[in-house]
Formats: C-alpha cells, structure tokens, sequence
C-alpha cells in the first residue's frame, strides 16, 4: 500500500525485477534492461548468503574473526577439524557442535552433537558447514534467543548501507539446556514453536529486547546496538575486500543477518540471508515493507539507521 510501489504483472513494465530465484538464474530467464532495472540481488553475494562462502570470506580477511565461531566446511575440512576436535577434547574444552547445511534456512536439516562419529556420518548426507556451537548464549527468562536484523545495500562502491532500527528476537519454547540429551531437541535450541512447520516463536520484539539488555548496565541496549553494528559493518567491508566485482551500479539487495550473543555480551553473526522472509514483522510494523523498499530504491532513511 505505497503510492511509489506498484506490483505489475509484466517485466517490460516493470522498474525494478525482484526474484527469488539466484542471479544467474534470473538473468537468463528475465530480460532485463540494464538501462531501465532494478535488480533486487547483486553478482557474487553467495560469498554472503552460503555459510561456508561466508565462513572463508571472514577468516581470510580477518584470520580468527572474533564474532564467527569457529566453523569448518566439512567437504574440504574435514580431516582438519577431526583433528581439531580432538586437541579440544584432550584440552577437556567444551566441545559441543552444530552442523548446517550451506544453503538451508530455517534452521532446517541442522545438528548439534559433541560425538565425532555422529558428525563425520552426517557429513555423508550433504554439504555441510560444522560450526561451533555457542554453548553460552545470553538468555531472556532462561530462554535462548537469537536477533534478526534487516540490512539494505544499496551499494558496495561506495559501500551505502543501512539497517532497519527494529528488530526482533527469536525465542525457544524452553529453557536453554546444554545436557547432551537435549542437544538435539529443539524447544531448546531454537526459536521454532513448529520445526516441520517452520514457524517461528517470536516472543519478545524490539521494546522486550532493549528491556534485558538494559538490565545489564546502563544504556546495555546502546551499547549492544553499537557493537551489533560494527559486526554487520566489518562483515559487509569483507565481502567488498574478498570479491569485488560483487559491485552492479544497477543492483540492491536486501538481507537478514541473524545475530546470537554470548553472556558476555560478544554478538556473534551466524548468517546473513539473502532475501528474507517479512511476513512477521510486517505484522508488527506495518510501515516495514514501505520503509525497506523506499530506503533500497530512494534511499529514504525513515525507520533506518545509516552504516555507511
């Protein structure tokens, strides 16, 4: 319901091209007119949007990035990280793990274990990113809970990016519990009311948020906002750095960045997602669709906070 975004049936008609679908994919399949599109993704941000592309991206600008943890892509790491488990486990650190699929959202297809034999049979039944698992994370009410921010890039050269000022928390159904026989259950560990179902437990919103991190000090949520921010800013800077013909003057793109946080309060970023789904925050604010796309394509910055 915007005045200056009007859905049209035809791509001949249309000003900007927005697709689901990868770029190249895309590309082939639409006509597009670099003269007159908008195209909502941009070349090359599976550096990004795959996890094991992202995971590379960090450590080789950044070596042993502090806000990703230590993750390996079990198709071509394997043998490194067996041996890595293995000096954890003769250290006696904790060594609790969670495998992701490298293009699954949603939580789906995930494992958290802290048996090796477990983890190598798991790497048979698809790619993988092994990743480890934050085994503290601050919790609201005993429960674990996860950020989902929104990021709009309007470009990479320079980079303009800006992120959405509200955000929500993903909460599990349960309370956060580290015991092996409850790493694989789910009201536990994620935000999931319905795992088959896909749907979200979104329990505490902005306002809730900013309330726990506020009782730990004074302007807590400021200060956690703060260095949310530089994460998402130092991972963007990596993309540019590590691919740099990510850049297309006649592209935007808009992300998901999940973000977890330890009891320290370190925020660490666990993936950015290419696209994400809108329908639970539109409910909320129902400004966001508008404010979102008005940012991406006018670079208006109502509802936005600039990053760069």
């Amino acid at each position: 319901n915007d005045e200056m975004l009007i859905p049209v049936g035809d791509e001949d008609d249309a000003d900007v091209i927005v697709s689901v679908k990868d770029f190249k994919l895309t590309t082939s399949a639409v006509k597009l007119n670099p003269e007159k599109h908008y195209f909502n993704q941009f070349p090359y941000e599976s550096v990004l949007v795959m996890k094991h592309c992202l995971a590379d991206c960090l450590r080789k600008i950044y070596g042993n990035c502090p806000y990703f943890q230590e993750s390996y892509y079990g198709v071509t790491n394997l043998p490194a990280f067996i041996g890595r488990f293995m000096e954890r486990e003769k250290l006696k650190l904790e060594n609790t793990w969670i495998l992701k699929p490298v293009n699954s959202a949603r939580s789906s297809d995930h494992v958290i274990t802290n048996n090796l034999d477990c983890i190598i049979r798991h790497m048979e039944t698809a790619p993988r990113v092994i990743q480890k698992y934050l085994h503290n994370p601050f919790l609201i009410n005993n429960k674990k809970i996860d950020i989902r921010l929104w990021v709009v890039v309007r470009s990479f050269s320079p980079l303009e990016i800006y992120i959405q000022k509200y955000c929500y928390a993903r909460i599990s159904s349960n309370d956060f519990d580290m015991h092996e026989s409850n790493l694989m259950d789910w009201s536990k560990h994620f935000g999931l009311e319905d795992r088959d179902a896909g749907e979200y437990n979104v329990g505490p919103m902005f306002e809730v948020v900013e309330e726990a991190f506020n009782k730990t000090g004074e302007d807590g949520w400021k200060k956690m906002e703060a260095k949310i921010h530089k994460v998402v800013k130092d991972v963007f800077r990596a993309a540019v750095l590590y691919k740099p013909e990510i850049h297309n003057e006649k592209c935007f793109a808009i992300y998901g960045i999940d973000i977890i946080i330890d009891q320290e309060l370190n925020p660490y970023i666990m993936e950015c997602t290419f696209q994400p789904e809108f329908s639970l925050i539109s409910e909320v604010k129902p400004t966001f669709l508008s404010e979102i796309y008005r940012c991406a394509l006018f670079g208006e910055e109502t509802g936005m906070h600039r990053l760069f």
